[in-house]
């Protein structure tokens, strides 16, 4: 009971921050909805915002920043350590990049290795930790797993079942995750 008291806590703070915040906000359009037309509200301005401060924090922002993570990062201080050989391997190969940082990724192994918490410590890495609620059967095996999954990001410019093929195009792909960006 406890537990459930400081999640419902948790979740009215982390809603207040954005209603605050948003209500602060100059305007800002978004790329987008998922029917097409343009965004003008203030979850899409806090949302924006949010991806905008993830991929400034982010240490791997490139094909060439992931390389030089890989060297120099000790294996016992990575998340992406974490996963198997062979799915680090497929993993790190589904990686799509443009200018624009991660735009696309293959999140089967991730789903089927680690519990949500470590996806998203995993995925912050690359500014992307927002998608997390989009992949499809992560393992939930505590409180903080389930907080990770249960709200999606306030933007609807990133899909899961997509793959980025490019041009700011997304084909409809299981396993797949096409982002802002693509």
């Amino acid at each position: 009971m406890k537990s459930m008291m400081k999640i419902m806590a948790a979740s009215a703070l982390v809603w207040f921050a954005y209603s605050v915040a948003a209500a602060q906000a100059p305007p800002l359009t978004s790329t987008g909805s998922a029917q097409g037309k343009p965004r003008n509200d203030a979850a899409s301005t806090v949302a924006l915002r949010q991806r905008q401060l993830d991929f400034m924090a982010a240490p791997i922002k490139s094909a060439k920043d992931l390389q030089a993570y890989l060297a120099k990062m000790p294996k016992a201080l990575s998340p992406i350590e974490k996963l198997s050989p062979g799915a680090k391997k497929r993993f790190l190969d589904g990686l799509v990049f443009n200018e624009n940082g991660l735009v696309g990724y293959d999140y089967s192994d991730l789903a089927a290795e680690l519990p949500a918490s470590d996806v998203y410590r995993l995925m912050s890495l690359f500014g992307a930790q927002r998608t997390v609620p989009l992949i499809s059967g992560l393992k939930v095996l505590g409180e903080q797993d389930a907080l990770l999954i249960m709200y999606p990001d306030l933007g609807e410019d990133d899909h899961g079942d997509y793959r980025c093929i490019g041009g700011h195009n997304c084909v409809r792909t299981t396993g797949m995750i096409c982002m802002t960006g693509c």
